[in-house]
């Protein structure tokens, strides 16, 4: 098996694409969460940095 061959060297479906889109965004906010919020009553809040805000809504465009 060459360097270019194996499992790696294969491109996505479309359909695997769309299932790493699909948990991409609920990982991330689980991450920022669990390194950057807390618990207000009955509530998880999270202190966003509004540059950071601002280019993830140009990339989620």
């Amino acid at each position: 098996m060459g360097a270019r061959e194996g499992p790696r060297a294969r491109r996505a479906t479309p359909e695997r694409q769309a299932l790493r889109d699909g948990a991409a965004e609920p990982a991330l906010s689980g991450l920022t969460i669990s390194e950057r919020g807390g618990w207000e009553g009955e509530e998880v809040v999270v202190d966003l940095d509004a540059a950071s805000t601002g280019a993830a809504l140009r990339a989620a465009e």
